[in-house]
């Protein structure tokens, strides 16, 4: 689909970008928090300084945060993708609906091509396969 000369692929590839980044750092951070989690537990079986437990502690939620960060930069990008991608279908649709008069032919062509209320049906059919579409580019990403 196109819009206004430019390709689904060339509005959406910052974004991609971002989210990959977003899910690199969200792993990274992930692992920081389990080898954390290591040390917490070294510290605690060896009962030693709390100098050494309280070091430990406060990074735990700091890299929590991070990691929320992250992971909430990453859905942030891909409901922009999602809001793009609809746009452009959605007026790509119309368009085509409108052209030629083919509101006109669906209504003329009897029982058998009657569409209840079509712009509703365009809204709601391009919303799930957009919705579906981007989480599961994402997801793919994210991997």
């Amino acid at each position: 689909i196109i819009n206004g000369g430019k390709s689904l692929t060339s509005l959406v590839s910052r974004e991609v970008v971002g989210a990959a980044a977003f899910s690199a750092a969200a792993g990274i951070f992930l692992m920081g928090r389990a080898i954390l989690m290591g040390q917490f537990m070294e510290v605690l079986n060896s009962r030693s300084r709390s100098a050494d437990w309280h070091a430990i502690v406060w990074k735990y939620p700091v890299l929590t945060l991070m990691i929320v960060g992250c992971t909430q930069g990453a859905e942030y990008l891909r409901s922009t993708v999602e809001i793009k991608w609809r746009h452009s279908a959605t007026q790509r649709i119309h368009d085509l609906y409108f052209s030629q008069m083919g509101y006109y032919r669906l209504q003329s062509h009897g029982k058998e091509l009657e569409v209840v209320d079509p712009d509703a049906r365009i809204c709601e059919d391009v919303q799930t396969l957009v919705t579906t579409q981007a989480q599961w580019m994402f997801s793919l990403v994210g991997a």
